[in-house]
């Protein structure tokens, strides 16, 4: 059950006993404990095929402003995954609509054929 860190937590804390420790601060860290490693591989498979195509489009696209596109998104994803690994920012959720947008624009340009020849 999601977010259910800080309950599963406590049993094994063995320092500073009276306070809380409710979040692991890593995105994955948080996801894996609260989804277990069945869910955790949905959203690393999800994660790396969403990655692969934004890599792909980036280095296939030929027109200048499909490119840059591409290029955007690959960085806005490497950013956020990046990230991730020292915060738990998908937990805004201003942050987890933004990437669910990218990744709605990676996969759009993906579908459309005649997405290359647009500039």
């Amino acid at each position: 059950m999601l977010t259910a860190y800080e309950s599963c937590f406590h049993k094994y804390k063995t320092v500073a006993p009276m306070q809380t420790v409710n979040f692991a601060h890593n995105d994955y860290l948080q996801l894996l404990a609260e989804t277990g490693v069945i869910g955790f591989s949905i959203f690393l498979l999800l994660g790396m095929l969403t990655f692969l195509s934004a890599l792909r489009q980036s280095i296939a696209a030929r027109g200048g402003d499909n490119r840059y596109l591409a290029a955007a998104c690959l960085g806005a994803l490497t950013s956020i995954g990046l990230h991730s690994f020292v915060d738990f920012n998908l937990y805004v959720a201003a942050n987890t609509m933004a990437l669910a947008w990218i990744a709605g624009m990676v996969f759009a340009r993906e579908e459309d054929p005649g997405a290359e020849g647009r500039s």
